[in-house]
């Protein structure tokens, strides 16, 4: 890797006029100055397919971005150099032809790493070096450099668990010549599971990844259905969004507040389908969460749990496009402050819920607060559970104090408590209005709490 000086090079076409990005080229130089200078140029392959077709652009970028990264500046590399010019010239194919989409660009990472000696193991635990078997449960280690079975997880307690199916894809993708990764098949959870393991194992072991990056994994998840999975049609694979953001343990945290690390969640639909695990990509931001993979424009249900907390579940929609969520956006409950707001809501009844699994059938408690309260105040809400039982809300006036019946107050506080686990619908009565005939959909866990913050009233 090495810096020129061109001089007078938009008048020396002549010369330079076959040089471009991804172009393999014979180049003569001087060095009189510090700076090497550019003489002449003879292109050998120009790769012009790369630079037809805005995928294989992508994928080219990412490679070439890596490369940049890890090359130490005029020390010569000639694996490094032969890998990337494998890489561009599987990449200049026939227009039509796929090149296996974020599949290649896993495919290049792996190769990658085995250049630099890095290469993440797949197979054998990290720790014990035992060949991972059928029906066993992976994790993820990425300070480790692997897969770490279960009963090592001592040895990496921040390790996630990975499917096996991601590792197997992996794997494959390792051992597939660049030219070939098109011929591979991914399920769509491995195609979002390894790019969230390889998106956190290249950030901790190559350093900081450029933004460029992650602006390019969105543009390439566009072509994920269209190459990687059989079956689908470009059409479906522009129906890939993901969300981001920091968790809190408030739903309104303070500026200097610290985020929430080591929580684990994962996203479902309205029929309770799982649709995707919460990653923590980022090494070095440990409270920042991911989730990919998502459709855009649907309702959504986001769960996060850790080990000071009462699982909290969040519903809203997904963006129309990637999104990167403003602080504050995830959020969960400490323990103290869901005891609190439990009792806060318990009319009397201090022990309505204390979040313990091993007191059965307390149900699932929901508390929100409307947007733009003022504005809606004698709003009241009903809800219908998953069994058909119907549930009036409770709501606060401003002191406080916890009422069944009436509409909401200033502060636009509510509450539902005691909720069998399932889906929950929950109905509105605006003021001087009939009930609305429409509802919106959340989701209800037993010794758990669902946050409906900033429900908003069309």
């Amino acid at each position: 890797r090495i810096e020129l000086r061109i001089p007078s090079a938009r008048k020396s076409r002549k010369r330079f006029g076959g040089l471009d990005l991804f172009v393999h080229a014979a180049l003569e130089l001087s060095v009189r100055t510090r700076k090497p200078r550019l003489e002449q140029a003879r292109v050998l392959a120009d790769h012009r397919g790369i630079r037809t077709d805005v995928e294989r652009l992508a994928l080219a970028s990412h490679a070439a971005e890596l490369l940049v990264l890890v090359s130490p500046e005029e020390d010569p590399q000639p694996e490094l150099f032969r890998l990337g010019l494998a890489a561009f010239e599987s990449l200049d194919r026939p227009a039509g032809e796929g090149v296996g989409g974020l599949g290649w660009a896993r495919g290049f990472e792996l190769k990658l790493l085995h250049v630099l000696g890095l290469r993440p193991s797949l197979r054998r635990c990290v720790a014990s070096g035992e060949v991972l078997g059928e029906g066993t449960s992976p994790l993820w280690s990425v300070s480790g450099g692997g897969v770490l079975s279960p009963s090592m997880q001592s040895q990496d307690p921040a390790a996630r668990p990975i499917r096996p199916a991601t590792l197997a894809a992996l794997d494959g993708a390792l051992r597939t010549p660049l030219r070939s990764q098109a011929e591979l098949r991914w399920a769509p959870a491995a195609v979002r599971g390894a790019a969230s393991a390889m998106d956190a194992y290249l950030r901790q072991h190559l350093g900081a990844r450029q933004r460029s990056l992650a602006m390019l994994e969105s543009l390439v998840l566009l072509f994920v259905a269209a190459f990687l999975l059989p079956g689908c049609s470009p059409t479906d694979s522009a129906s890939l969004v993901r969300m981001e953001g920091y968790l809190f343990d408030s739903p309104s945290p303070e500026e200097d507040e610290e985020g929430v690390e080591g929580a684990r969640g994962d996203v479902w639909d309205d029929e309770g389908e799982i649709l995707a695990d919460i990653d923590r990509p980022f090494s070095s931001y440990l409270t920042y969460y991911r989730v990919e993979g998502l459709p855009p424009q649907e309702r959504v249900h986001i769960r996060f749990s850790s080990d000071d907390s009462v699982t909290t579940i969040l519903t809203g929609w997904t963006p129309d496009e990637t999104l990167y969520v403003d602080r504050g956006t995830f959020h969960l409950f400490g323990r103290d402050d869901a005891l609190r707001l439990a009792r806060n809501w318990a009319m009397g009844d201090e022990a309505a819920h204390d979040f313990d699994p091993e007191q059965p059938d307390q149900g699932g408690l929901v508390v929100g607060s409307l947007a733009f309260p003022e504005e809606r105040e004698g709003t009241k809400l009903w809800a219908v559970d998953g069994e058909g039982g119907e549930h009036l809300a409770r709501v606060q006036d401003p002191l406080g104090d916890a009422f069944e019946g009436t509409g909401t107050g200033p502060e636009g506080r509510f509450a539902f408590v005691g909720l069998p686990a399932g889906p929950l619908d929950v109905f509105v009565e605006r003021p001087g209005e009939e009930r609305s005939d429409e509802s919106f959909r959340t989701w209800v866990q037993e010794d758990a709490i669902t946050s409906l913050a900033g429900f908003q009233i069309q």
